[in-house]
């Protein structure tokens, strides 16, 4: 079984309405033209996205020009489509550090800001589901890649291995079969 060092940890944040823990990174969000107008904002981990996706209103708010940005459709695993618009920033993490990405904002408001495997190529991201036990927080543990990264293992119990890829269709299924709550690590390159 490979062993991967991670140089971060950070906790899972719980959500408010179901109190379930998702990974989750605070960053800083701003457009090169007007870094000064920077927001800090919570982007949830997603593995099963392709690309990165903010709120539209977050983008107006740096001062982008949202729909002069390339039209992109976003589709969920239940077939829902959402149109966005591209445009290139810069995310920003006190651990992590700095990282120039082209993301999607939505036309339409949207309750979670995703960071997808577009991230993944500069954040190695392991994911530790249903190693927690009582009385223990969930933790998200990272680095930084030398190079683009494609995947990530991760290990949802020991002994058994699974593709970053797959992570997210599994978690649920997961938590129905195993007893402890879900937890994940990642690395960030330097």
């Amino acid at each position: 079984m490979p062993n991967v060092p991670y140089t971060h940890e950070f906790a899972y944040t719980y959500s408010s309405q179901t109190g379930e823990p998702f990974p989750v990174l605070v960053l800083q969000l701003a457009s090169p033209a007007h870094p000064e107008q920077a927001l800090d904002i919570d982007a949830y981990l997603d593995s099963g996205a392709q690309r990165s996706l903010f709120d539209g209103r977050s983008g107006t708010a740096l001062g982008l020009e949202l729909f002069n940005g390339p039209e992109l459709r976003y589709v969920s695993v239940a077939g829902v489509s959402l149109a966005a618009r591209l445009h290139r920033v810069q995310l920003v993490h006190p651990a992590l550090g700095s990282f120039a990405l082209e993301v999607g904002f939505s036309t339409v408001p949207i309750s979670r800001n995703l960071l997808g495997r577009d991230f993944f190529n500069f954040i190695q991201i392991g994911f530790r589901d249903l190693q927690s036990g009582p009385g223990e927080s969930d933790t998200l543990r990272s680095g930084r890649l030398p190079l683009p990264f494609r995947f990530v293992p991760v290990r949802g119990r020991p002994g058994f291995l699974i593709q970053e890829c797959v992570i997210s269709s599994f978690v649920h299924l997961a938590k129905s079969i195993l007893p402890t709550a879900p937890r994940f690590c990642c690395r960030a390159n330097y």
